[in-house]
């Protein structure tokens, strides 16, 4: 039996930010629909002034019906967020796109959504779909791009709030499962530690502990449908460019997505691979997989494939060359920077390197090779201290040197 047309309305989210709010307003005017029966609501926090209110009120939905609803108290970011996700219920949608201000959507973002939807409606796994690309790993502030295949997305273990897709009845798991853990926390098993110190407005922090005691993974498109501006506002003194990503500039008649059982890319909270760890002849069950060195082995597995140096014995060795970095490992590259750890022998550790910064000469390694810093590094050596001088070829880590010497 045919299942009757989606119904996939957008929700647009603003607090105090009316420049934001029109100029994501008149985007999705502009932005391709495959029908004009496309309900928007505009949900605005009460911010106490009427500016954003206003400009919302006065935009022009061109293809479908449009509400502009004014919170009467100010409900904070987490309770606005979860206000809105009973939209779902209230208007009878199948699925909802979300769009807080600062984010801007690509012209095809809405028939992603809609092909998106319609593979995974009925899949309870799939806890949503993100419009936007994932360009780095938050928990190591190191860049990050998954693995390629053939299909037009993949999955991983982690929400994010820069442009999503709710389903109705996923959502709908996640609100009954937040309605008993809504107590505050500041660490809960296999969440990110930076993700469990974000403040207790952030309703993304719930989503994502959802997602890892759940077992559940979003889809991420490869090509990002959206990017954010991060417009000073409520959580943000600065206006910023690192979570501008590249926007896919034209749409496909059909996307390709993949089934999760089958899935040839997946990733977990922490951006790691969980698939190595049957590529490396131990259990894997055993295997804590930790190329970015944000886990610590939190797990105590027996083995920790990390590029982490640590005392114990080497079972393999892989290099760090292939990127991703997964792939060093998924093409068996041998080496000498990725290690697979028996934790339960002790033994000389490898030769000792400074880890921070051949990650960062690995991720600038077009404009910055390893050969180039070194060579830099050495005639200034014998005047400077090894880890100042090392603190000074980290940008974040040069700017607070910096500040201690009162130099800026």
């Amino acid at each position: 039996m045919e299942q009757p047309p989606l119904t996939i309305g957008i929700i647009v989210i603003g607090y105090n930010r009316p420049d934001s709010i029109g100029r994501l307003l008149d985007r999705l005017n502009a932005c391709d629909y495959p029908h004009d029966r496309v309900p928007l609501v505009v949900s605005l926090d009460n911010c106490g002034k009427p500016e954003t209110f206003e400009r919302a009120s006065a935009f022009v939905w061109r293809h479908g019906s449009c509400q502009v609803l004014l919170q009467p108290q100010r409900l904070g970011l987490k309770n606005h967020i979860l206000t809105c996700g009973s939209y779902l219920e209230r208007y009878g949608w199948d699925a909802a796109v979300v769009l807080e201000d600062d984010v801007y959507p690509a012209a095809a973002f809405y028939r992603f959504a809609l092909q998106a939807v319609e593979q995974y409606r009925d899949d309870d796994r799939i806890a949503g779909i993100s419009l936007y690309a994932m360009p780095q790993n938050q928990t190591v502030r190191l860049p990050f791009a998954p693995a390629l295949s053939e299909y037009d997305a993949y999955f991983m273990q982690l929400p994010q709030s820069w442009g999503q897709v709710w389903m109705k009845r996923q959502w709908k798991a996640f609100a009954d499962w937040y309605a008993e853990h809504s107590e505050p926390f500041r660490k809960c098993r296999g969440v990110p530690w930076n993700v469990c110190r974000w403040p207790e407005s952030s309703w993304l922090k719930y989503h994502i502990r959802y997602c890892v005691e759940s077992g559940n993974y979003f889809v991420y498109p490869y090509q990002s449908l959206t990017t954010c501006f991060s417009d000073v506002g409520e959580h943000t003194d600065l206006r910023s460019n690192v979570l501008q990503v590249p926007l896919q500039q034209q749409a496909k008649e059909a996307y390709a997505f993949p089934d999760l059982d089958t899935a040839p890319v997946l990733y977990d909270a922490w951006h790691e691979n969980p698939r190595l760890a049957a590529l490396l002849g131990v259990p894997p069950e055993e295997v804590c997989v930790d190329l970015f060195g944000g886990k610590w082995n939190y797990e105590k597995k027996r083995y920790w494939l990390t590029t982490r140096v640590r005392p114990w014995k080497v079972l393999r060795a892989y290099a760090l060359t292939l990127f991703p970095m997964d792939m060093n490992v998924l093409c068996g590259l041998e080496g000498d920077q990725i290690f697979l750890y028996d934790t339960q022998q002790a033994a000389e550790p490898p030769p000792d390197r400074d880890r921070d910064l051949q990650m960062w000469g690995y991720y600038n390694r077009i404009l910055f090779p390893d050969e180039i810093i070194w060579k830099l590094s050495k005639p200034i050596g014998k005047r400077i201290r090894k880890k100042r001088w090392q603190r000074l070829l980290h940008p974040v880590k040069a700017l607070k040197f910096l500040k201690r010497k009162k130099r800026i």
